[in-house]
């Protein structure tokens, strides 16, 4: 995005433009980690080493619920 003012304006214009841009953030470190379900490891290269262990913890009680819903 040329300015921040231009992410959030498609950010909050339409959800789909939101999601496009988180996974254009990933790289290959976080992909790999997300495929290894490693998700504290994601967590400390998404949000730095600071509080990977409680996010990493949030993202897979969430990765949990949400395999209940396909059940």
């Amino acid at each position: 995005y040329e300015t921040v003012q231009h992410m959030f304006s498609n950010f909050t214009r339409d959800v789909r433009l939101h999601i496009m841009g988180l996974f254009d953030f990933f790289d290959n470190n976080m992909i790999q980690a997300l495929k290894a379900h490693d998700f504290s490891r994601f967590a400390k290269y998404y949000n730095g080493p600071g509080q990977a262990e409680a996010y990493g913890g949030w993202i897979e009680d969430h990765y949990e619920a949400f395999k209940q819903l396909r059940a």
